[in-house]
């Protein structure tokens, strides 16, 4: 399971995607605060093809599974003409606000690709530190809902990250790891 971000517009969803460059991701950078960027969108699934006027609200939710860890709303610098034409691959100049939380989601993504070493005493600053214990509460939840998911017998293996047998295993061992964190046990 990753992360989604879903943008819509006048609460119709125009598409999902699971990588994106340019809402940034203070883990690799300092630039916290964000304000009128070039975000470049990844892995598009097209759902509802529209046409948004320069200055027209975007709509964004960003989820692991079902739960929701972020939403926020961006405005567009120029005309966006969101059709069967941008294919997978979808650019767009966007103002986002400030109180955009990068930080906590960035931290969210790495954990969710197995990357385990990001401490709080790396954040200097008590805003990046709450969004890191944040970021804990968030997981939490993470980790219950990958149990659930577990419980049930049924588990979605994501062959687009599985190369080798070593990366099943890596895979399964991550997982069994949620539920032992879950039921309490080292």
């Amino acid at each position: 399971m990753s992360l989604v971000l879903q943008m819509s517009a006048e609460e119709d969803i125009i598409f999902r995607c699971q990588n994106s460059i340019g809402l940034g991701n203070p883990l690799y950078n300092n630039n916290y605060h964000l304000g009128v960027r070039l975000v470049e969108f990844f892995n598009v699934d097209l759902i509802n093809p529209k046409e948004i006027e320069k200055d027209g609200l975007l709509d964004f939710c960003i989820k692991y599974g079902n739960l929701e860890l972020a939403s926020f709303t961006a405005s567009n610098i120029s005309k966006l003409c969101i059709n069967n034409d941008i294919g997978k691959y979808f650019c767009a100049a966007l103002d986002i606000p400030k109180g955009y939380d990068s930080l906590m989601i960035g931290i969210i993504s790495a954990w969710s690709h197995g990357i385990s070493n990001i401490h709080w005493k790396n954040f200097d600053t008590k805003e990046k530190k709450r969004s890191w214990l944040v970021s804990c509460l968030l997981w939490q939840s993470i980790v219950a809902q990958t149990s659930k998911m577990m419980a049930s017998g049924n588990i979605t293996i994501p062959l687009d990250q599985t190369f080798e047998v070593e990366d099943f295993f890596v895979f399964l061992g991550r997982q069994y790891m949620a539920i032992v964190v879950i039921l309490g046990r080292t």
